[in-house]
């Protein structure tokens, strides 16, 4: 299995137990390609690399993105979302643990509460990204947690602008000219998909 030690599923695993675990749980490598469903069953579902989106249909035939998943993030149990794959992506999937084997390799339960948290908080972070009714402040919102996240400044979004429209819930023609208008204010800089958030940026972000 490539990489699973590397993992935040894995940490302070050693890897002949991430290779007892994953035999006895049926770990396996799926690939997507780009624009593809994803039929996740129930289970561990570990985006190894790529972008995953969840989207759901609205009553008048339009698709909203409930959340997106980068790698080292875990799928929810799919529900009522539809599971896409926005870049070609790779995923490891493997069977719950039952209660004997989280006993032993406790640091794995320890590690899929860690992940679960961490999924709650970007479900929050979405949520205050949509509280801001201007364009603006869900543009400025979804940098600053993305900056925090990454540690820097300057951001290579994964999605482009259709689908950060869909994410930020605004119509694509506000979200390319709120961009446009962004940069003008001195706010950020931006060419084809990197982003760098300038110092007014902290300030503006706070007023929006």
């Amino acid at each position: 299995m490539p990489r699973l030690g590397k993992t935040p599923l894995f940490t302070g695993i050693t890897k002949d137990e991430i290779r007892v675990i994953t035999c006895l749980l049926g770990g396996d490598i799926l690939r997507y390609p780009a624009g593809a469903g994803i039929p996740c069953g129930a289970g561990i579902n570990l985006v190894m690399t790529g972008l995953i989106t969840l989207e759901r249909d609205d009553l008048w035939g339009g698709t909203g993105i409930v959340e997106r998943l980068g790698p080292n993030e875990l799928l929810p149990n799919p529900g009522e979302y539809k599971v896409v794959a926005c870049l070609p992506s790779m995923l490891f999937h493997m069977k719950v643990p039952s209660g004997s084997l989280t006993s032993k390799w406790g640091q794995l339960e320890k590690n899929l509460t860690q992940m679960y948290h961490e999924r709650e908080q970007r479900l929050w972070e979405k949520s205050d990204i949509l509280s801001h009714r201007s364009v603006r402040g869900r543009i400025l919102t979804y940098l600053s947690y993305e900056s925090k996240r990454r540690g820097t400044l300057t951001l290579q979004l994964q999605m482009d602008r259709k689908t950060l429209a869909e994410y930020l819930c605004v119509v694509r023609t506000r979200l390319s000219a709120e961009l446009v208008q962004l940069q003008k204010d001195g706010l950020i800089q931006y060419k084809g998909n990197y982003v760098t958030l300038l110092p007014n940026a902290i300030y503006e972000r706070s007023v929006v």
